[in-house]
């Protein structure tokens, strides 16, 4: 006769932050992180000058580019438009507002004073 021996899996889901599991050590790890002592919210962030708060990081700095630093210290980022005084995330944005037409029309409007 063959002996049937089944283990009992452990399965384990926080409630809290809507992690899953089927290791204890996974487990133990997770009940000590950051977000599970938080309750799985977002970290947000705050920003130092006026105390608003943000979910991301990326909010966070684009707010404190845009309204607690100088024109020098924006056109100091990677993707800025010197034109528009606008910041953007990548390359690929850059090239979609130096291409649209707010961008453009503002050229038009700046070399029409110029002229």
């Amino acid at each position: 006769m063959t002996e049937n021996i089944t283990r009992k899996r452990f399965q384990h889901r926080c409630e809290q932050c809507n992690f899953n599991t089927s290791k204890p050590a996974e487990w133990l790890i997770h009940i000590e992180t950051e977000k599970h002592k938080r309750g799985g919210k977002a970290k947000s962030k705050i920003c130092e000058n006026c105390n608003k708060e943000f979910k991301t990081h990326w909010l966070q700095k684009m707010h404190v580019l845009t309204f607690h630093k100088t024109i020098e210290e924006r056109s100091k980022q990677k993707y800025y438009c010197n034109i528009c005084d606008y910041i953007f995330f990548s390359k690929l944005y850059l090239d979609k507002h130096t291409n649209g037409i707010v961008h453009k029309n503002l050229v038009k409007a700046l070399d029409s004073i110029k002229t």
